[in-house]
């Protein structure tokens, strides 16, 4: 098992957030959590990356506990654990061009000599898509897209065993979007590497997503396969956004 959240419980200023949430991720598996603006998605992704504490439950990453943690198992927690959010210009130090900014992970665990540098990094910027001539740009040149590909980068460096993709394609355009997850689905199958993608996009998490998970004011109220979505969806958020989905695909195919 490489991620086990049991029984996790958040609260802010004495008002939950997180009830009693419990779930699993296999080694090489992508799990979908989806749900509402102010369900608690981003307070749980926090939470399983080490940057909040849990009023109770437990959390294990590869068998180890961040609460009990000692500073070399949070190090190495870190080194198998990394994250891809929606705003990616919060990844980047405005006044480091963008080989430091990615190249930063692999320096700080010393997993990567001086000579190797330019090698590894032409190739991430082939794993993402990414023109090797942007390494020398700063953060401010580059499209939202281009940003999001080097977080994506910046994040794969260290070849973690589980990223967490927080809302990582919402402020992209479709086209960006489908390019992105096409390459993470790719990477991750041939890598064997867990994601865990939290969005409300059922369009995205349905491609990208071996299980779906439904957050609802802090509690998993619904969990399938995602190939069983039209018979194991029970919850009727989840019945709502599934028919959503359809009606969206029926227009876009000229059925609607």
């Amino acid at each position: 098992m490489l991620l086990r959240v049991n029984n996790v419980q958040k609260s802010y200023n004495g008002q939950p957030v997180l009830r009693d949430v419990t779930f699993t991720i296999q080694a090489g598996e992508s799990v979908g959590l989806i749900g509402t603006s102010g369900s608690g998605k981003s307070t749980l992704s926090r939470c399983i990356l080490g940057l909040e504490t849990l009023d109770s439950g437990t959390l294990h990453l590869g068998g180890s506990s961040w609460q009990n943690a000692s500073r070399k198992e949070t190090s190495s927690m870190k080194r198998r654990v990394q994250a891809v959010f929606q705003d990616s210009s919060d990844s980047f130090n405005p006044r480091w061009r963008l080989a430091d900014s990615i190249l930063e992970p692999l320096r700080h665990f010393r997993m990567i000599e001086p000579s190797e540098e330019p090698t590894k990094l032409a190739h991430l910027c082939e794993i993402v898509q990414l023109p090797y001539t942007c390494m020398s740009s700063y953060p401010r040149a580059l499209s939202g897209g281009q940003k999001q590909r080097a977080a994506i980068a910046r994040s794969l460096s260290i070849n973690p065993q589980l990223v967490v993709l927080d809302e990582a394609t919402t402020a992209l355009d479709t086209l960006t979007q489908h390019h992105i997850v096409e390459m993470l689905q790719s990477y991750r199958h041939d890598q064997s590497m867990a994601f865990l993608f939290i969005s409300h996009d059922l369009s995205i998490v349905s491609r990208l997503c071996d299980r779906i998970l439904v957050l609802s004011e802090g509690t998993i109220v619904d969990a399938f396969r995602t190939d069983e979505l039209f018979d194991e969806a029970r919850h009727p958020y989840t019945i709502a956004l599934r028919d959503a989905f359809v009606e969206k695909g029926r227009s876009l195919n000229g059925l609607g």
